[in-house]
């Protein structure tokens, strides 16, 4: 849990939730990143109606917040976006699809295209979060072919964001979740 950290740290409790996760789980990102990364977030959760800790528990899972981190399928940046995948997303959003590794590993381009992407999953899987997040993981078809077959843990993808969005809600003064 983070909170035992927070009351060590002597960080204050009025910094926003999403500015004191970037300060605590976000060590591999320079103070000015944090900065641009925050805004980013913010910006595109209230533009798609996500949670932006739900973002940032997303981005944990995928990249450890590593910006320029590439998986071994390709998968670029925080949001571990596939260059197949962000140039369709850049297409719905009217954007430049001459999209490569290099210019997705931009942090706001690589958020916008991450978050677009996870709102339309839930908004396919009737906002069944654990679909979405599968299907971010394993791709919708595959979801939506075989999901009654996925075992559900809290070792799988859809359970180790939850549990990182659990982590992070809990530092609201308010948390939308309780475990």
């Amino acid at each position: 849990s983070l909170i035992p950290f927070l009351s060590q740290s002597g960080i204050k409790e009025d910094v926003p939730p999403v500015e004191l996760v970037l300060m605590i789980d976000g060590s591999r990102l320079s103070d000015q990143l944090k900065i641009e990364v925050a805004r980013t977030v913010n910006q595109v959760a209230e533009e798609y109606n996500v949670d932006p800790l739900l973002i940032l528990a997303i981005m944990k899972v995928e990249s450890s917040f590593r910006p320029t981190v590439t998986s071994h399928r390709g998968a670029v940046g925080l949001m571990q976006i596939k260059t197949i995948a962000a140039r369709e997303v850049a297409k719905e959003l009217s954007l430049n699809t001459n999209i490569s590794m290099s210019t997705l590993s931009h942090h706001e381009l690589n958020i916008r295209i991450g978050v677009h992407y996870f709102a339309s999953l839930m908004k396919r899987f009737g906002g069944n979060i654990w679909k979405a997040l599968s299907a971010y993981n394993r791709g919708p078809t595959a979801v939506a072919r075989n999901f009654g077959s996925q075992h559900i843990t809290r070792k799988s993808y859809p359970g180790r964001v939850l549990a990182a969005y659990l982590a992070y809600s809990k530092l609201r003064k308010e948390p939308i979740l309780k475990s």
